[in-house]
This record gives C-alpha cells, sequence and structure tokens, in this order.
C-alpha cells in the first residue's frame, strides 16, 4: 500500500497543469523518474498519451533512457507521439532511433546498462587441422581465438543477444521461435570455447579416413532460443545459465568458413532480472 501511494505521489508530482489547463510538455527526466519509481507502464502511456511532446529523441537521448531501463514500449509511445514511426512496431522503431545497422549487438553488458553493443567477429576463417585423418588420430579442424578475453564482457548468466536484419531480406512471422536467426545468421550456434591449453579454441569438425563429419563438437555446443520480435529484429537468447568463462555465437557462412563472435562471461549472477 505505501509502495503504490508513493508511485502515485510520483505520478501526481511530474503531471503538471498550467493555470489555463494547458499540461506542459513532458519531458525524459519526467519517464525516468517515473521509471526509476517502478511507475507501471500503463500510467507512464497514459501520461504520454495526455501531454505535449518535450522529449529528447535524439540517439544520445534514447541512450540515457535505455540506461534508465525505460521500456520498449514506453519509449517507442515517446517517438509515435512526436510523430515518427507511424505504421512501425515498437522493436523497429527503437532499433531503427537509435541508427542500429543491421549486425549482432550484446544487450546486457558488465556496466549494467541496457543499451545495444555492437560485437564484430573476432575472427572469419576455416579451422586449420591437426591429425592424420585415420581413426586413431583424427584430423581435427579447429579454430584459435586471438587474445585471452574477449571484447565484450556481461555478468548475466543468460546474455541477450540483438541481430538486426534488413527487413527487406528477412521474411517471416514476429514472435515466432526459430533454430536459425535471419539471412546471414543462419544456424547460429553457441558454444563455449576450450581453454585448457591456454588458448581459446574451438574444434568446428572431424576427418576419419577420408570422411569429413562437420558441425561443432556436441560438448561444447549449447541450446540457444531465438526469437523474431519484429521485421527487423530478432533476440537470441542461452537456454541454460552459463558458467563463467569464455563463449561464441558460431556462424558457418559457407562450407568450412565460419564467423566467430566472442564474448565472456564472469561472475553471473542468477538473482539479476533476465
Amino acid at each position: 500500500m505505501i509502495a503504490q501511494v508513493a508511485c502515485a505521489a510520483v505520478l501526481a508530482t511530474v503531471m503538471v497543469v498550467g493555470a489555463a489547463g494547458t499540461a506542459r510538455a513532458a519531458t525524459n527526466l519526467d519517464i525516468i523518474t517515473l521509471a526509476k519509481n517502478r511507475v507501471g507502464d500503463e500510467a507512464i502511456l497514459a501520461k504520454i498519451a495526455t501531454e505535449p511532446c518535450g522529449y529528447d529523441l535524439t540517439i544520445p537521448g534514447i541512450r540515457k533512457l535505455k540506461v534508465a531501463r525505460v521500456s520498449n514500449g514506453v519509449i517507442a509511445a515517446m517517438i509515435r507521439k512526436c510523430s515518427k514511426g507511424d505504421g512501425l512496431s515498437d522493436d523497429d522503431i527503437i532499433t531503427h532511433e537509435l541508427g542500429l545497422h543491421p549486425g549482432l549487438f550484446g544487450v546486457d553488458d558488465a556496466s549494467g546498462g541496457s543499451v545495444p553493443q555492437q560485437i564484430v567477429p573476432a575472427m572469419v576463417a576455416a579451422g586449420l587441422p591437426g591429425g592424420n585423418g585415420t581413426v586413431l588420430l583424427p584430423a581435427k579442424s579447429k579454430l584459435t581465438l586471438p587474445g585471452a578475453r574477449s571484447g565484450w564482457l556481461t555478468r548475466k548468466a543468460r546474455p541477450v543477444f540483438w541481430i538486426v536484419a534488413d527487413p527487406a531480406t528477412s521474411i517471416g512471422q514476429p514472435e515466432v521461435t526459430s533454430p536459425s536467426g535471419p539471412p546471414g545468421y543462419d544456424h547460429m550456434r553457441l558454444v563455449r570455447l576450450d581453454q585448457r591449453t591456454g588458448k581459446r579454441q574451438l574444434y568446428v569438425g572431424t576427418v576419419i579416413s577420408g570422411v569429413a563429419i562437420g558441425g561443432v563438437y556436441s560438448r561444447s555446443a549449447l541450446a540457444l532460443r531465438i526469437v523474431r520480435r519484429s521485421r527487423s529484429l530478432f533476440v537470441a537468447i542461452p537456454e541454460t545459465d552459463l558458467d563463467p568463462g569464455e563463449y561464441a555465437l558460431l556462424v558457418n557462412d559457407k562450407a568450412s568458413t565460419y564467423r566467430v563472435y566472442d564474448f565472456t562471461v564472469d561472475r553471473p549472477d542468477p538473482a539479476q532480472v533476465r
């Protein structure tokens, strides 16, 4: 009850009406204040609908809203209030207004913010063979990633990844779970990197007696759920908690060529909101 009264008081404080009865233009600070005080989206959306637009909807302004954990639905309503984004879904509006071009983005990073950060491939290469290809010494194709750690660190046990696609080349229905991503990210796999030799490595194929067996080792592969959220946005989330270590999202471009998007899980906290 006390929390409800407090939220109502905050909402009443930011809903200032002038003497002539004209509501003042709402600002980003108003919305951030409501979000930080855990006023529900329904009340915030009502405020947006009844007040003139005074929002800062530049890319830096939207990024500040994301860092404050204002929901996509609320940000999209702010953009629509200012006569932008008509006919687009909430997620398409956010990706467009943030200037996110097609690519892979990490959403939950170690800074605690939720602003999407682009992850570029640590390498694009074919696996290097080892062994002689016999039954006793099968030729194993492996990738060795540069560096001791990745450039993207998360403390989430189940980090969230956005795949932003070109709407013109992405077909299908939103809110559909798929084993693969959009064109260019077909059959993306989540894998844990092998660090036993002090390097970050991944075995991606085997040749035994002249017979090629493709794909990553089953013990390295982890379950990954991919959901299409809109025309241009796919969301990928691990289906199980990830232990601390080095991981990669692996995209097989051709028969033996891989794009490797690496990331580090550091001290995941299961109590965090996923």
